[in-house]
């Protein structure tokens, strides 16, 4: 026997079958977005926080996160990826980074110990980069600014 449904019974089961393609769609989807992630080993990425501090990431294949950063060059940061999710600490968990690889861009959220909290975007580097000259010139431009200065001055 044929069961006749009613106009609300049509509407749940259309509603029900529309929400388990549109999961299997988005499923499908996310899985192709996972699989076109690439590993980041032995790439190098630069970018700056919500600050403005510019930095330069290495990932190194041993999960060894080298960096350059307004205050120097360092070895002390550990980095895992799961497929695009993004885990890096630094100085022994002093600050830690969650992000999203999408394409050449990272993004995402930090925290360190003393309970501040940022932002931070960086791109991936064609080439091998160093942290910018531009910034020590500044500094050096800087630091002689206020050498004359000080020169200059009458007390």
């Amino acid at each position: 026997m044929v069961e006749k449904l009613s106009k609300f019974q049509t509407l749940v089961r259309i509603v029900l079958l529309s929400c388990a393609i549109m999961s299997f769609v988005c499923e499908v989807s996310t899985q192709t977005i996972e699989r076109r992630v690439k590993s980041l080993v032995g790439t190098i990425w630069s970018g700056t926080d919500s600050d403005g501090d510019y930095y330069v990431f290495t990932f190194e294949k041993d999960g060894t996160l080298a960096y350059q950063s307004p205050t120097g060059s360092y070895r002390n940061g550990k980095w895992n990826q799961f497929k695009s999710a993004l885990y890096i600490e630094m100085n022994n968990h002093f600050s830690e980074y969650i992000g999203r690889i999408n394409g050449n861009t990272i993004q995402g959220k930090a925290w360190n110990k003393k309970g501040r909290g940022w932002r931070w975007k960086l791109s991936k580097n064609r080439r091998a980069t160093s942290y910018p000259r531009l910034n020590k010139s500044l500094h050096r431009s800087r630091k002689q600014l206020l050498s004359n200065s000080l020169k200059n001055a009458r007390f």
